[in-house]
């Protein structure tokens, strides 16, 4: 299997809004075999480990979807990042113990690889930029009655507002619920005491480090979130 990270610009953007924006978590997509219409496969596993840093974030996105289906699929990974953000990680299993990792290469490297793995009669696996936030990548194989695993890793810049930084994680979904669901991380800065806060998820636990800084934790089982993540906290003045 050859697995190609590359942002190549498409005109199939319309593609993708043929069903609806991605919501905030990343989908997989199949073909029904009857109708030939797309269907999202449920979220089994994501689990997210976020580390902030100003003046950036590092997301760490581990994310399984499970195949109902007595056959084995094909499909697209779909997911959209947050303005500014830039994939510094694409991987995902092939096997239950086999990883593939991405590797980012120029469109022509990309297009020449791409044609070199079809004559060999195997899987392209290339990650397409559709537009300033939005990719796609075919993935194959979906084993029959069985989870897909897929990493993905970006970072955003963090930029603070009146002294104050605010980080927000996509997480709307209109999936089944998630099996196991887990955010998890920590700031890696010297906060103001009583500063870090979650509006969107007030369970979030948070707890100080010798450091300064602060660790969070979430963890559900058969969650469907219905709100996206955003966690605020203000730096200690020099």
């Amino acid at each position: 299997l050859g697995l190609v990270l590359v942002a190549w610009a498409s005109a199939s953007v319309v593609a993708a809004g043929e069903t609806g924006s991605p919501p905030g978590l990343g989908q997989l997509l199949i073909q029904d075999a009857q109708s030939g219409s797309p269907v999202r496969l449920n979220v089994a596993r994501y689990h997210v480990h976020v580390v902030l840093q100003p003046p950036v974030a590092l997301v760490q996105i581990d994310q399984s979807f499970y195949n109902p289906f007595s056959q084995q699929q094909e499909g697209q990974f779909v997911f959209n990042l947050p303005p500014g953000a830039s994939v510094s990680r694409f991987a995902m299993y092939v096997s239950p113990t086999q990883l593939i990792e991405g590797e980012l290469v120029e469109r022509k490297r990309a297009a020449e690889i791409y044609q070199s793995i079809v004559s060999r009669r195997r899987d392209p696996a290339i990650l397409e930029q559709l537009g300033d936030n939005l990719f796609k990548m075919r993935v194959f194989p979906i084993f029959a009655r069985d989870e897909k695993r897929i990493l993905l890793d970006f970072t955003l810049p963090l930029e603070p507002q009146a002294g104050q930084y605010q980080f927000r994680l996509p997480l709307l979904s209109d999936l089944m619920p998630i099996w196991d669901f887990r955010v998890s991380g920590a700031i890696r800065a010297a906060v103001q005491p009583d500063s870090v806060a979650s509006v969107s998820h007030s369970e979030l636990k948070f707890k100080a480090r010798s450091d300064g800084g602060v660790t969070f934790d979430l963890h559900k089982s058969n969650y469907r979130p219905e709100t996206d993540l955003v966690l605020t906290f203000a730096e200690q003045a020099d």
